[in-house]
């Protein structure tokens, strides 16, 4: 039968210790590209706001328009 391990206090701290390490460093990592994400975002929201904005033909003109295609020719 195999001997048992013995683990020290300080062996299980270090191993608790370096767990916790790198589960912050992925959790930063999840915010950060949530971040860059959220980011992203708000960028297309600005471009598909610009886009929608000169794509719409002012009112004044879309009127003219129409007065002219009502005149007979």
């Amino acid at each position: 039968m195999a001997e048992p391990i013995n683990i020290t206090h300080q062996e299980r701290f270090d191993v608790v210790a370096s767990e916790n390490a790198m589960l912050r460093i992925e959790v930063k990592m999840r915010m950060d590209r949530e971040d860059v994400m959220l980011r992203r975002i708000k960028e297309l929201e600005r471009d598909i706001a610009t886009l929608m904005a000169a794509t719409v033909t002012p009112p004044n003109r879309a009127e003219r328009r129409r007065k002219k295609e009502s005149k007979p020719s």
